[in-house]
Parts: C-alpha cells; sequence; structure tokens
C-alpha cells in the first residue's frame, strides 16, 4: 500500500507538472506575440487622420500596441466607438473582443491637432486558446498539490505488520 501511494502519488505529480508548465506555451502560440512586439509598422497621421489596422474575426479578441511621438494617447476606435487603452511607459495597449457574427474593422485616429508618428502592431487573439492554458496551469498546480501530498503520504505511511505475535 505505501509504495503503490508513492508511485501514484508521483505519477500525479508528474502530470501535474507538465500540465502547468505546457500551460504558458499553449498561450503563446494563441497571443502571437512575436507579431506584436517589436513594434514593427510605422506610419504618420495628420490632425484627425485614421489607420486601418485591420478586421477583428468574430468570436476573437484583436490586439493593438501602439506608441507615438509625442507620447500621447491616440484614439483606437472599432465602427467609431473608442476602446479604453492602458499605458505602460508611453506604450499604449488595446484590447477588443469581437462577439458579433462579423468581422469589425478596428482603426487608430490622431485625435490631436497636430500630425503624429507612430510605431505600431495589431493581430488578433485566440481568446478561447488562452482560457484553456489558464485552466491547463490551475488544473496542474492542483494536480502538483494532490500528487505531493499523496506521495508524501505514501513516504510517511508505515508499512503493516504482517507476523503477528504467537498466542501464549
Amino acid at each position: 500500500m505505501r509504495k503503490r501511494l508513492l508511485v501514484i502519488g508521483l505519477v500525479i505529480l508528474v502530470v501535474g507538472a507538465a500540465m502547468y508548465f505546457a500551460g504558458p506555451y499553449m498561450a503563446r502560440g494563441n497571443i502571437v506575440m512575436d507579431q506584436l512586439l517589436p513594434l514593427r509598422n510605422y506610419s504618420e497621421l495628420g490632425p484627425g487622420a485614421s489607420l486601418q489596422l485591420g478586421v477583428a474575426p468574430p468570436g476573437m479578441g484583436f490586439a493593438v500596441v501602439y506608441n507615438s511621438t509625442p507620447s500621447l494617447p491616440l484614439a483606437v476606435t472599432v465602427n467609431g466607438t473608442g476602446l479604453g487603452e492602458e499605458n505602460t511607459s508611453g506604450t499604449f495597449l488595446a484590447v477588443y473582443y469581437n462577439s458579433g457574427p462579423s468581422g469589425v474593422p478596428v482603426a487608430l485616429v490622431d485625435n490631436y491637432t497636430s500630425p503624429v508618428s507612430v510605431h505600431y502592431s495589431a493581430a488578433a487573439l485566440s481568446v478561447s486558446g488562452i482560457i484553456y492554458s489558464v485552466i491547463f496551469v490551475l488544473l496542474g498546480g492542483i494536480l502538483i498539490i494532490v500528487g505531493g501530498i499523496t506521495a508524501l503520504v505514501g513516504l510517511v505511511l508505515r508499512p503493516r505488520r504482517t507476523d503477528a505475535p504467537a498466542p501464549s
């Protein structure tokens, strides 16, 4: 029983570790970071001018990463509606999830009264793939804990004595 628990615990531990470390690699294939960073494209926009970045496919996300000169947020629009953006040291990120039945255009608009230079990248994201990778990491972590506890119980558990003392 002791050896059996130890082996089962170690197998669960190894499977959990494999899932835990495979999760981020699954996400990498869905995030397409090599398309987003480094900022591959360059354009100059006049006041009020827009730049079409692509189409957000139905059921998928669409990410835009850019920096501009001067370092001010431009308007990232989807069908004319602005998106919220995050700023990290002058690099801006906007992500849109298209829950509609058809693709929608995504654009970058100079919402200032002076021209700007912009370096940017844009790519579609598979949100379901990212969710699956997060689930893999969480399940892997749980399996690591369960496998570790089972292996520990297998190590600590004392073997049963099979030889009973002779009756007197």
